[in-house]
């Protein structure tokens, strides 16, 4: 059985014929095809007919209009006055139409699921073709603009907000829920670690950097994407992240930190990949996700120009983390050099120098860290962060990263300033 409201339909027409406001709102965010009983279809096409000429909107016109349209065999007078006398409310049109439009949005969501159950029941067809296909024409559907919360508000009820309302700190300091940070190396740098030890530490209550004693911070559900390094790699640099953190707290971070290994990339644009993805996000609930690298995370076709896929992931990526509200930090490759030193930006198109809030650089600095002696492994014992876009938010991220000493983390944290900004929860072990 098909959805519709006879008494919403009716009131709208109603208001319409009584309310030149109510004809106004209502001929902007209403069409005749939302309307369900054929009448009352015909009764609001002749209304719309009426206002685009600059006619005025009353019982006689329309039924004129009517006639003249060819569709006045189902309407007469009577009709017209009966829906003016039962309006509820001429002030309540568009709650009427909110109303009408639902229903026209699960009717036309029904008929394109209806013609994709009977593609599917065909023995030739292709279900992952049909899948796709239904997800486009769903997309396309021309949703109920009305009843989506626009998101608007005063200037005062804007300022009154606090950050931390708006944006929670899910590492104090470091990161809020709506946080993307780009980050830029070089191959070998260590710049894997780095992610991982950003994502291990908050599990266990512990802030990833600190210049001398170690600090708290809230603990929160993390996610490592690892989609290039061998398993035995995450292994032993985890487990050496594990042990620092589990000398200074009690609070085992073990169940808290997920470990997404795939080695052989993914694509975010295949529907398989990103429903992987997702499927982790809704059983877990992180709030810092850690992946790269991100040339790894999507294909770019042969055809296609390197802006496309990049805006593709972009739109996907901002979709997941508003939808499951986490802090996103992405490590990224930087183009080759071929004569000099490297410039450090991120590889393939430049929408994603245009991209996040925090966007960083991680130029190598050698013989600089007094805890460590760079080894084959990583000849790189330090880094310092700079900015290859300006950044969008305030920050108490160090400015160089050091290697650190036995029984530390891997990565110590330097700033050039001791960070201002004191937050309570910020208490040594």
């Amino acid at each position: 059985m098909s959805r519709y409201s006879k008494e919403a339909e009716e009131s709208v027409i109603g208001a319409c014929l009584l309310s030149d406001d109510a004809v106004q709102w209502a001929v902007e965010w209403l069409t005749p095809g939302d309307f369900y009983i054929p009448s009352l279809m015909c009764i609001f096409a002749a209304v719309v007919d009426l206002h685009k000429s600059g006619g005025h909107v009353d019982p006689v016109s329309v039924l004129e209009r009517l006639k003249r349209l060819g569709t006045d065999d189902q309407v007469r007078m009577s009709d017209l006055i009966s829906l003016t006398a039962n309006v509820p409310a001429t002030g309540h049109v568009k709650r009427y139409g909110e109303i009408i439009q639902s229903h026209a949005l699960a009717r036309s969501a029904a008929a394109l699921v209806d013609a994709a159950a009977r593609d599917l029941a065909v023995d030739t067809s292709d279900p992952a073709d049909v899948i796709q296909s239904l997800q486009k024409d769903l997309h396309g559907i021309d949703g109920p603009i009305m009843l989506r919360d626009p998101g608007d508000q005063s200037l005062g009820e804007l300022l009154s907000e606090s950050a931390d309302v708006l944006a929670p700190w899910v590492i104090t300091g470091l990161l809020r829920s709506d946080t993307r940070c780009l980050m830029v190396g070089v191959e070998g740098g260590g710049r894997s670690v780095l992610l991982r030890q950003i994502a291990i530490c908050p599990a266990y209550g512990v802030r990833p950097f600190a210049n001398r004693m170690p600090t708290k911070c809230p603990p929160v559900p993390t996610l490592i994407a690892d989609f290039e390094n061998p398993r035995h790699h995450i292994q032993e640099w985890a487990q050496k992240i594990h042990d620092t953190c589990a000398r200074w707290t009690d609070d085992s971070g073990l169940d808290r930190c997920r470990v997404w290994h795939r080695p052989d990339g993914i694509d975010l644009r295949k529907r398989i990949d990103r429903a992987e993805f997702e499927d982790i996000l809704r059983r877990h609930h992180p709030r810092v996700v850690c992946v790269g690298p991100l040339y790894k995370m999507f294909q770019r076709l042969s055809r296609e120009s390197y802006e496309e896929p990049a805006l593709n992931v972009q739109h996907i990526l901002d979709d997941l983390r508003t939808r499951y509200g986490f802090a996103l930090v992405i490590e990224h490759h930087a183009p080759h050099g071929t004569t000099g030193d490297r410039e450090l930006r991120p590889e393939g198109s430049s929408v994603w120098r245009r991209w996040g809030e925090l966007k960083w650089k991680l130029p190598p600095v050698v013989n600089q860290s007094p805890y460590r002696t760079p080894s084959s492994e990583y000849p790189v014992d330090a880094m310092r962060r700079k900015a290859f876009a300006g950044d969008r938010l305030e920050h108490g991220w160090p400015d160089v990263f050091l290697w650190g000493p036995p029984g530390a983390l891997p990565w110590v944290g330097y700033w050039d300033k001791p960070p201002q900004e004191e937050h309570p929860e910020e208490e040594p072990f």
